[in-house]
């Protein structure tokens, strides 16, 4: 017979003879019957062998867990552990005075002051992270402000006009003065239009401005007003993106905030069990 995988064969070596044929098809019958049973046995324990690794080889960890005291639970159970532990000790074995209870004011308000300077700063983050999208649209907003008025400069006779000589013109040497800046703010407006992108997303950069160099007497310049609102556009945009800067990095706390944060918690809830055991130890010396 062929070797089919782990199946238990065997040769089975008979004479074809009427009397025996029976118990030869009973036997391999039951043959047939222990190689199943065998097989299915061998299955679910090569399952039970992936699912049940050995305790010599590699373990499933969780790397994700969040630490022990963020859950309430926990913050719960250490609450009620300092109230019996500061009992234990305060109250019914040192038994302090009245004195001493005054003491134990400057520690628990320690502890409350403590945790208080990290919600301080989980709140500040809190607060700046909530603000985050407002601050973008704000800046965005602007920017398209921004961009408008300049392309209303670059493309439009504000600028880029030819003006034409009438009776009622200056004399030709002012008119040509006057011409020559508007042929200058327009190339200007049309350069300075050229680099500034026509869109922002965040990061946000500041927009660099271009100065304009007028040619003659800049107080008598035909220009000098509409430059004077553009710059001022320009300023009003960087200073909402420096102040959208600021923002990003309120949300961001440095590690002496991130620990007490961490530990406010603890220290609060050690602070109350704390203060409830004061109250404890004075209403016992009344008595």
């Amino acid at each position: 017979m062929a070797n089919s995988g782990c199946l238990i064969r065997s040769r089975v070596v008979t004479k074809k003879t009427p009397g025996h044929s029976s118990e030869v098809q009973s036997f391999q019958f039951q043959r047939d019957s222990l190689n199943r049973t065998v097989l299915a046995g061998a299955i679910s324990l090569a399952g039970v062998a992936r699912l049940c690794p050995k305790p010599g080889g590699p373990q499933v960890t969780n790397d994700l867990a969040l630490p022990f005291f963020t859950s309430l639970r926990v913050i719960l159970l250490v609450f009620v552990g300092a109230l019996v532990i500061f009992h234990v000790v305060f109250v019914f074995i040192a038994k302090l005075d009245k004195k001493a209870w005054k003491w134990v004011d400057y520690f628990w308000l320690s502890f409350a002051l403590i945790g208080l300077v990290g919600q301080v700063a989980e709140s500040r983050r809190i607060t700046a992270t909530g603000f985050r999208s407002m601050s973008e649209a704000k800046v965005e907003s602007n920017f398209r402000i921004l961009r408008d008025r300049i392309d209303f400069y670059a493309n439009s006779e504000a600028f880029c006009r030819q003006p034409v000589r009438t009776a009622s013109s200056p004399p030709e040497e002012e008119f040509n003065r006057i011409k020559l800046e508007f042929d200058r703010a327009c190339a200007w407006a049309k350069k300075y239009a050229s680099t500034m992108p026509r869109t922002v997303q965040p990061p946000f950069a500041e927009v660099a401005w271009n100065e304009f160099t007028y040619a003659q007497n800049e107080a008598s310049s035909v220009t000098k007003g509409s430059m004077d609102s553009i710059h001022q556009s320009v300023d009003d945009f960087n200073l909402l993106v420096r102040e959208h800067a600021g923002l990003l990095e309120s949300q961001e706390k440095s590690e002496f905030e991130r620990t007490l944060a961490m530990l406010s918690p603890l220290l609060l809830a050690v602070a109350l069990a704390l203060r409830i055991t004061k109250v404890t130890g004075e209403i016992r010396l009344e008595r």
